[in-house]
């Protein structure tokens, strides 16, 4: 699977990449939301695991714009934000999961696949 990752936490990122490479995916990060737009409107992903608080342009947006340009990719939110409100907002924005942080890998793998 080809992966946009999408979070500003260089930790986070680097654990994610990490993971999902051992996995088998082709990975590519972004840390801010006006680049990761960029991106999954010029590369064909997969899958986009997107981080709600981003420098630039949130993660919502982003998920709004993409939808509202006709976007299928699956997108999941994988947040900090783990309020049911939040959590609504994420799904209301167009995304196809949340994912609250912090999460167990295999968990990430399970919706993934879903």
């Amino acid at each position: 699977m080809r992966i946009l990752v999408v979070e500003d936490e260089s930790r986070i990122a680097h654990y994610l990449r990490t993971g999902l490479e051992q996995e088998g995916h082709v990975v590519h990060v972004e840390s801010n939301g006006v680049t990761a737009l960029q991106q999954a409107r010029s590369v064909d992903f997969d899958l986009i695991l997107l981080d709600w608080m981003l420098p630039d342009l949130d993660g919502l947006e982003v998920c709004r714009q993409l939808r509202g340009e006709g976007s299928k990719t699956p997108i999941v939110m994988l947040t900090a934000r783990d309020a049911t409100s939040d959590k609504i907002a994420g799904l209301d924005s167009g995304a196809d999961d949340y994912l609250s942080k912090p999460f167990e890998f295999d968990e990430l793998l399970a919706r993934m696949r879903a």
